[in-house]
């Protein structure tokens, strides 16, 4: 019987998931993990699929792609024989790593890609592997944590502005984990592996059928960052020598980096400057390092602040 098709377009974003075959572990090691993740590095250059998030479970893994130009097969199949030779001739061993050609899910809904974030981020405390999402290694969790721990092939800013920035995304999670945050309607059905019903209709990219995701590009965080500082982007991004000018392009490279998730490099090419200026305005707005009217504007920046009104 001929498999069906998948269900993939320019644009759409999927959850994907395999196991070990007889549900055997697929990653014995932290070797075994570190070479799967050295495979999905290599997949937006090759097949221009994005990564936004990861769960690397013993004997199955997790994994949110966007297919920009329909090549989530290609690209997983590489992956998949990629590793299952590794593994095969690191052991000795022969036949099938996995239980299947993988599986994915389309997924339609924001809110669903935003909470299937914290979905995958929480499967070890699930299975009880590990205390706290911060000690696992083997999930993106960090990367979306901790500006120093993000890969260049991870892409971060998308989700990180639907869940309002690494502060927003922490609590989110805290939240989830103690039960107080439940799952959007009908999240288990649209995203998670049960039995799937067959489909008369391709479903449409997510971001097609329900709009632009707050704070997604650089135009609209730049939007959102001179309201809540109170003035016109133009004056977010004045080059003068003026200390209001100077004090907020610091506020914004911080906010931008660490709270939104874009890399050095985009923001230096945003204010025009070098990346070694960028790293230095960093170190300077560091906690601990910065004036206490830099603090006022990246708190501002933040949505912390009692004179903010976001």
């Amino acid at each position: 019987m001929p498999r069906r098709p998948r269900f993939d377009a320019p644009g759409m974003c999927h959850h994907v998931m395999n196991r070990g075959a007889r549900r055997q572990p697929i990653f014995l090691d932290d070797g075994h993990c570190a070479e799967f993740l050295a495979l999905l590095s290599e997949l937006p250059d090759r097949f221009d699929l994005r990564v936004h998030g990861y769960a690397l479970m013993p004997n199955h893994y997790h994994m949110m792609l966007e297919s920009r130009r329909g090549d989530l097969s290609r690209g997983m199949a590489f992956v998949q024989s990629r590793y299952s030779l590794l593994v095969n001739r690191h052991h000795g061993w022969d036949g099938p790593l996995f239980r299947e050609r993988f599986r994915s899910k389309p997924i339609t809904d924001l809110q669903h890609w935003r909470h299937l974030l914290l979905y995958l981020h929480l499967n070890p405390l699930r299975a009880r592997l590990v205390m706290t999402a911060d000690q696992a290694r083997w999930t993106s969790h960090r990367a979306y944590l901790d500006r120093e721990q993000l890969c260049d092939w991870l892409t971060t800013e998308q989700l990180l502005a639907l869940h309002g920035g690494r502060s927003g995304y922490r609590q989110h999670l805290a939240r989830l984990h103690r039960r107080g945050l439940g799952a959007p309607e009908d999240f288990e059905r649209a995203c998670l592996f049960g039995s799937e019903r067959q489909r008369s209709e391709r479903p449409a990219p997510v971001f097609q059928s329900t709009g632009p995701e707050p704070g997604g590009s650089i135009e609209e965080l730049l939007a959102l960052a001179a309201h809540r500082v109170r003035v016109e982007v133009p004056e977010l991004l004045d080059a003068s020598s003026s200390r209001m000018a100077a004090r907020l392009r610091r506020a914004l490279a911080w906010w931008l980096v660490h709270e939104q998730g874009l890399r050095a490099s985009q923001v230096a090419q945003l204010l025009g400057l070098s990346r070694g200026r960028i790293s230095q305005m960093l170190r300077n707005a560091a906690p601990g390092s910065r004036s206490e009217e830099l603090a006022e504007a990246i708190e501002q920046l933040c949505g912390l602040s009692v004179k903010s009104k976001l």
